[in-house]
């Protein structure tokens, strides 16, 4: 019987002490919900005034006093908010809820009944926990105005591309335009020269050299009018005519 008191001594020991050292605040109260037991964390949390909370203390005390020192939030009501809480612990109901305090701390509560009667809560402070999520929230909404920026950017530097590729066909095509014109004269001219130049004496060199220009000014005009075929196909004018044909 003695080694079993000592062994209840010491689990009890035990026990104590890990509740005493645990990060989450913890209350107990007993089936007429007065205080039956808390550790240090508890006290710490809520900076009860020394000798405030005792043994036998009513939860309806420790409730309407932290109401009145703001711990509660804004709320319009305080008796009723008091008494909303009260009936969670009467019906035996669990419950978790997280709430602001006006120290900025962020307090999480969880509440369940004991089998034997009674209730425990316990409180852990979840501000670094809120601050950053709220970092990380406005993080992200930064990360989106930029990527809508950069999009924004983006679909500006397209469009702008686009009318420069508009320009630059119109300029192409314009300019092939006006470059077969002196090429047309050029080629006329050739013409006339080697007609010239068979009545000519040394109609040998000179119908070789307008025979040779001819050739130039002919290969000329053909790349400027391949130059001109394209322009047309980029602006829409010249439409692709798909025909099948025997490879043989």
């Amino acid at each position: 019987a003695e080694q079993a008191s000592q062994t209840l001594q010491f689990n009890h020991e035990i026990l104590q002490s890990s509740v005493q050292h645990i990060q989450q605040g913890i209350s107990v109260l007993d089936k007429d919900l007065t205080m039956l037991a808390w550790n240090e964390r508890y006290l710490e949390l809520f900076e009860y005034p020394e000798g405030f909370i005792q043994v036998g203390t009513p939860i309806e005390a420790i409730l309407r006093a932290n109401a009145h020192r703001g711990l509660f939030g804004d709320v319009n009501d305080i008796e009723a908010e008091i008494e909303k809480r009260i009936a969670f612990m009467r019906s035996g109901s669990q419950y978790k809820y997280v709430r602001k305090q006006s120290d900025q701390r962020t307090i999480e509560i969880n509440g369940r009944p004991l089998p034997g009667g009674g209730y425990v809560s316990t409180y852990a402070d979840i501000s670094d926990y809120i601050r950053i999520q709220e970092e990380l929230t406005e993080a992200k909404q930064e990360l989106e105005a930029r990527v809508k920026k950069r999009t924004e950017q983006l679909e500006n530097a397209r469009v702008a591309a686009d009318k420069a590729n508009i320009s630059k066909t119109k300029f192409l095509a314009a300019a092939g335009h006006d470059l077969m014109q002196p090429f047309n004269a050029a080629i006329l001219y050739a013409s006339m020269l080697k007609q010239r130049a068979e009545k000519d004496i040394h109609q040998g060199s000179l119908g070789d050299i307008s025979e040779g220009l001819m050739q130039s000014l002919n290969s000329a005009e053909s790349l400027l009018s391949t130059l001109l075929d394209m322009t047309k196909l980029e602006s829409g004018v010249l439409k692709v005519n798909h025909t099948l044909f025997s490879i043989g």
